[in-house]
């Protein structure tokens, strides 16, 4: 079973494509969530029916046409995530913190000039108004940031055979040298003896090991909108936006395994680490519309393409294994890594529909709830290099369609402003408002209205949602249960010109 390892190393250091893009890359472009002004977040982020917000941007376009006025606004947020990991019994929590510039934007509105001259038309058609609104703002639809812990004590469950079944079959130049030829290449798994396609192990894996893995994730995507709106005497109002998000992906993990209580004879350990750098933009068009059926009640509907995705991936693993003993030698330590991989890849994300709701009393209570409807399974990835049908079939057949819900409400007590919500994101396997994979969202917060050309508002929104989550291929594991929570801080400061 020995080998020249050094002939084997010259293939692995050139740049190879792993192809290991999947569902979850398609998945964590497509469940983008709710951002924007802490007026936006304290109230759910619905105001789909409301309008007159610079975050109407990114969800239903026609609520800039409500505008009268300019307006110009600046978000910043802070957010504090936790994540806690249950792997086979055991837990462990881990917690970051990171500051991110939620909202930019402005809003600009004028008249055309009214035709009816005399005032007998004028009284005619008292009611006729054309307004145009042009707005742009960039706006965080969706945050990364967060560090988990997993680490557990399990029996015969062992990285080491997610390696040897990606092994076999296949001769050792053609192993992925980003995952099995790295195992190969630091003797963790070997060819039998007259056999270039079977491997086995120079240990028994049917032991008892002790595992860990920390993973850090940080990245956001932002959306730039162009936004148009058209008010029809102030009656119906209709809007367009182009959108263009722009994310970053940063992930790094390092996974453990040791050998728990020294009953394993050669093994003592092992260090497997992955990094991987992720850079996105894509475009897409939302259109919507809005309508007063009274003075208290407004309806509306949006309608949103999919995004088109172009992302790049830079990624690098290495592994280092620890012996007692190999080959007659004592506390052998041996190290393979990748080299750098790279990967231009496409991602198309599922269409989206809303619908809108308001009520409103004077100018002391509204209310707005939103619902929306996706498919997750019309989310797809391709590339001119690989063929990913695969993939594509799987995402087909795992996900469905769900609702997300939004719900907000205000109350008035001028110049002090009170705003509460709540929004739950379905699981892309069609759950609906609790259950795994479930985004939760309670949301808070008060504004200040001094006059008419400054504002100020403060929100709290309070993330929940839980997972499983899969140490290596779930065929040789059972999942790690993890639960999230965050707490985001907002400020806004606005200017009404």
């Amino acid at each position: 079973m020995k080998r020249l390892l050094f002939l084997f190393q010259l293939l692995w250091i050139l740049p190879f494509a792993s192809n290991a893009q999947n569902d979850i890359d398609v998945l964590r472009y497509s469940q983008t969530t709710f951002g924007g002004d802490a007026r936006f977040m304290a109230m759910g982020g619905s105001m789909g029916a409301l309008g007159a917000n610079l975050s109407c941007m990114n969800f239903n376009p026609a609520g800039i046409a409500v505008f009268r006025k300019g307006e110009l606004a600046l978000s910043g947020a802070l957010r504090f995530a936790n994540a806690e990991a249950t792997h086979y019994g055991a837990t462990a929590k881990d917690f970051k913190a990171n500051a991110h510039l939620g909202l930019l934007g402005f809003a600009s509105s004028w008249e055309e000039t009214n035709p009816y001259r005399d005032e007998r038309s004028r009284n005619r058609f008292k009611d006729w108004s054309r307004r145009h609104t042009i707005g742009f703002t960039y706006n965080k639809i969706a945050n990364f940031n967060s560090n988990a812990s997993i680490q557990g004590v399990v029996h015969n469950s062992t990285i080491t055979d997610d390696f040897l079944g990606s092994a076999q079959g296949y001769q050792p130049q053609d192993l992925n040298p980003f995952f099995e030829a790295m195992a190969f290449n630091t003797y963790l798994i070997d060819t039998f003896p007259g056999t270039l396609t079977e491997y086995g192990t120079y240990f028994n894996p049917d032991k008892t090991y002790k595992q860990s893995k920390t993973i850090n994730t940080t990245g956001t995507i932002g959306e730039y909108s162009l936004a148009y709106g058209y008010a029809l005497d102030n009656k119906t109002y209709f809007g367009v936006a182009l959108g263009v998000p722009s994310g970053k992906w940063n992930y790094t993990s390092q996974y453990i395994e040791e050998d728990a209580g020294d009953s394993i004879e050669y093994f003592q350990a092992l260090d497997y680490s992955e990094t991987v750098q992720t850079r996105a933009i894509g475009v897409n068009l939302k259109l919507g519309v809005l309508t007063r059926l009274s003075e208290s009640i407004r309806i509306g509907a949006y309608f949103h393409t999919p995004t088109a995705y172009s992302l790049n991936d830079t990624y690098q693993n290495s592994l280092e294994v620890s012996y007692d003993s190999l080959f007659g030698y004592s506390n052998i330590n041996m190290r393979d890594s990748s080299g750098t991989g790279r990967f231009k890849y496409n991602i198309r994300t599922p269409m989206r529909f809303g619908a809108n709701f308001a009520y409103l009393y004077e100018k002391i209570l509204a209310f707005n709830i939103d619902a929306e409807y996706v498919s997750y399974d019309q989310g797809s990835i391709r590339s001119k290099t690989y063929v990913f049908e695969d993939v594509n079939n799987a995402i087909r057949k795992k996900y469905s369609s769900t609702f997300n819900f939004r719900a907000g409400i205000e109350l008035n007590t001028s110049p002090v402003v009170f705003r509460a919500g709540f929004a739950s994101y379905g699981s892309p396997f069609g759950e609906l408002l609790s259950g795994k994979y479930v985004r939760n969202s309670y949301t808070g917060g008060i504004g200040f209205r001094e006059n008419e050309k400054h504002y100020f508002d403060i929100a709290v929104v309070f993330d929940n949602y839980n997972e499983d989550y899969y140490i290596y291929n779930p065929q040789y594991v059972n999942p790690t249960n993890i639960k999230y929570k965050s707490t985001s801080i907002v400020l806004t400061y606005g200017i009404k010109f």
